[in-house]
């Protein structure tokens, strides 16, 4: 059996988990900041990152906003997604950390889980 779940979310919270991310380091350990954009509550608004796949051994350039937010809390409370059900409580929860912004701007960006 396969339960959808409505996920309200506003715009602020978004920005709250890229700001989260942004200021926690969530992403240091597999990709390197080259810029960045806030607006005037202090909100990352755009963050600009590189990435180096080792598995293409190419780097690779993204920008990440509330979008990279939305499209990764989407992927991973889809019932198909494979991630720990830890995660997926702690976004429906909205109870989060480093570790959880991490997993949703890689699922929002990759699509899975690529790093940690």
């Amino acid at each position: 059996m396969i339960i959808k779940v409505d996920y309200p979310i506003s715009l602020q919270e978004m920005y709250d988990i890229l700001t989260g991310a942004f200021e926690d380091d969530a992403i240091d350990y597999w990709a390197e900041t080259k810029d960045y954009t806030r607006d005037s509550d202090m909100d990352i608004i755009e963050w600009k990152i590189l990435e180096y796949d080792e598995r293409d051994g190419k780097e690779h350039k993204y920008t990440l906003t509330i979008n990279t937010i939305e499209k990764g809390i989407r992927r991973i409370l889809n019932p198909d997604f494979e991630v720990d059900p830890s995660i997926k409580q702690w976004i429906l929860s909205k109870d989060m950390d480093s570790s959880c912004y991490d997993y949703i701007i890689q699922a929002g960006l990759f699509g899975e889980l690529v790093y940690g």
